[in-house]
């Protein structure tokens, strides 16, 4: 048997298991839970919502198959009865125009389905793009205090070698002063850098 099926429909085995797949999503989503971060969670209800909508739209789906195999039986009905020679017309008539009327109607229905799901996949794209700007939002502040702790941290290592040399300096100016203050400066430097040296 050869292979009737068109390039641009999807295969049914395909999009039976990414349906399944995606209510697996769904679910294991639905059980998070984000105590520390009202954003996420959120976020997460957010989600959480799009699969209540996303189960109705597959229940939907379902339906419209189902409608839609019937459909294709009556088609079948009617093509069958188009080959006996035995029918009148009128009733061919009346009948195809049933059809056509049912035509429209599941076209109709699977316009309004393919604009639900194309909403729920808008709906979810934006809620990954809010998240994702969030979490670029979260690393930047992350690098920035990262830096500024980076920063504070030279600063204090800076005013830790300025004060050294600022002592260091006293001490030498001490030294150089106890010929005339009789050793008391020596003294006060000594202890103002002893004092300064453990603070560091």
């Amino acid at each position: 048997m050869a292979d009737t099926s068109s390039p641009t429909e999807p295969d049914i085995n395909e999009l039976q298991k990414e349906i399944i797949q995606s209510i697996e999503y769904f679910a294991q989503i639905n059980r998070i839970r984000v105590e520390d971060n009202n954003f996420i969670q959120e976020k997460i209800n957010q989600i959480s919502e799009q699969r209540v909508i996303f189960l109705n739209f597959v229940e939907e789906s379902i339906s419209q198959s189902l409608k839609m195999c019937y459909h294709a039986k009556n088609l079948i009905v009617f093509a069958e009865w188009c080959e006996n020679d035995g029918t009148n017309k009128e009733d061919l008539l009346e009948y195809l125009r049933s059809l056509l009327g049912d035509s429209k109607l599941h076209k109709s229905e699977a316009t309004l389905l393919k604009k639900q799901i194309e909403n729920i996949k808008n709906s979810l794209g934006g809620i990954a793009r809010e998240i994702s700007e969030y979490n670029d939002k979260i690393t930047k502040e992350r690098k920035d205090l990262s830096d500024g702790i980076n920063k504070a941290n030279k600063l204090t290592d800076d005013a830790k070698s300025i004060a050294k040399r600022v002592t260091g300096i006293g001490l030498i100016a001490a030294v150089l002063a106890a010929p005339f203050t009789g050793g008391v400066s020596l003294i006060v430097s000594v202890t103002f850098a002893v004092e300064n040296l453990t603070i560091m």
